[in-house]
């Protein structure tokens, strides 16, 4: 089964989730009247301390698996790289046509840094330093004995990239405390290896 045929609302069922990746479901603010902000607070109740503030036209906000408090309408949420608690009721899901043409995966590393953006149709790859490339890609697929893990191919000319991407319990980027659902390795025209995180963006 073809991962990126279904990128913009699912990863098809390489993680088995409600739209996007694993247990990432993209949700825009709703409820919040113009000009006004939607508190995402450091715990599930509304005098906790506030983690940051999206717009009331906020969207691309990120459920965090199922992480809820105790009542249920409290969800953990990442927007911006800002984890933290929102009340539900503030949130709806996001139309796939409306995911059209973003990147549904921004993943990177340190040490150097580096940067690939992966949507339904090419990948984008930031080296710290040298050119971006920006590739199709042509090729993508779950594993056949492991539905966590799957592998994308971009080429185009004389440049290639190679991508696993696995669902994992957490993964680090080394620098912040953010964890993140998704770890990926990627070869760049066979010279260059590296390995980092995404999350849905």
């Amino acid at each position: 089964m073809k991962i990126l045929t279904y990128f913009f609302f699912c990863i098809v069922t390489f993680f088995s989730s409600s739209i996007v990746l694993g247990n990432a479901i993209i949700y825009s603010v709703k409820g919040v009247e113009k000009g006004d902000y939607l508190n995402v607070r450091e715990q599930a109740n509304a005098s906790s301390p506030i983690v940051t503030r999206i717009p009331y036209d906020g969207t691309e906000i990120e459920r965090i698996g199922n992480e809820v408090d105790s009542t249920g309408n409290w969800w953990k949420v990442r927007w911006q790289d800002k984890q933290g608690w929102v009340n539900n009721r503030y949130l709806t899901t996001v139309s796939p046509s409306k995911q059209e043409g973003k990147a549904i995966l921004s993943c990177g590393g340190t040490e150097p840094f580096w940067s690939i953006k992966i949507t339904k149709t090419q990948m984008t790859y930031v080296p710290m330093d040298g050119n971006r490339l920006i590739l199709p890609i042509t090729y993508n697929k779950t594993s056949e004995n492991n539905t966590s893990l799957a592998g994308i191919y971009a080429e185009k000319d004389n440049n290639r990239i190679i991508a696993f991407l696995e669902k994992v319990p957490t993964c680090s980027d080394g620098m912040s405390d953010i964890e993140y659902p998704y770890s990926i390795s990627v070869l760049i025209n066979k010279k260059h290896v590296y390995s980092g995180c995404c999350h849905v963006k």
